[in-house]
């Protein structure tokens, strides 16, 4: 299987028309196909698709949120949930990506006009909760002094409170 059909599977599941059941299992095929070729001549055994695309954004040292991408693509494609277009149209840049990286070429043209191209998730800002969010103790040097940077000098001088 080549880059090309891979791409061809994917434009085709872009198109409109298609049952969202069937889009989805079209998707998985996919990325079963995908796998397959980058696992090719590993000499790996997987016991399943998660390890598979696990092992593969490694190797191919894919970004934490594109590999993030491609493992909610591969939980969406096993399901029967009908996706938004929102959704269908992340899951295809993530597998688009994926593919690309496999087989190290571009996304073409005709599909790169399909899909966004800065993922949803990487645009919205993390929320932080800060009564869940771990501190360091109040001894600890970064929290005892609520002024630490007045008590910094530019580098060459010395803090005359430190070091005797």
């Amino acid at each position: 299987m080549t880059s090309r059909e891979l791409f061809s599977r994917a434009a085709g599941i872009l198109k409109a028309g298609i049952p969202p059941k069937e889009q989805n299992q079209l998707m998985h095929d996919t990325l079963v196909l995908c796998c397959h070729e980058g696992t090719r001549n590993s000499g790996h055994a997987f016991g399943n698709l998660f390890s598979q695309v696990d092992y593969l954004c490694n190797k191919l040292h894919l970004h934490l949120p594109d590999k993030i991408a491609v493992q909610t693509m591969r939980r969406h494609s096993n399901s029967s949930k009908p996706l938004s277009k929102e959704e269908l149209q992340e899951d295809m840049r993530a597998l688009c990506l994926f593919i690309s990286a496999i087989f190290c070429c571009d996304i073409p043209s005709e599909i790169n006009a399909l899909i966004p191209q800065v993922s949803r998730r990487q645009l919205q800002s993390g929320f932080i909760n800060n009564h869940f969010a771990p501190s360091l103790p109040t001894s600890h040097p970064l929290t005892s002094s609520p002024d630490l940077r007045k008590q910094r000098k530019p580098s060459g001088q010395v803090n005359q409170n430190s070091c005797g």
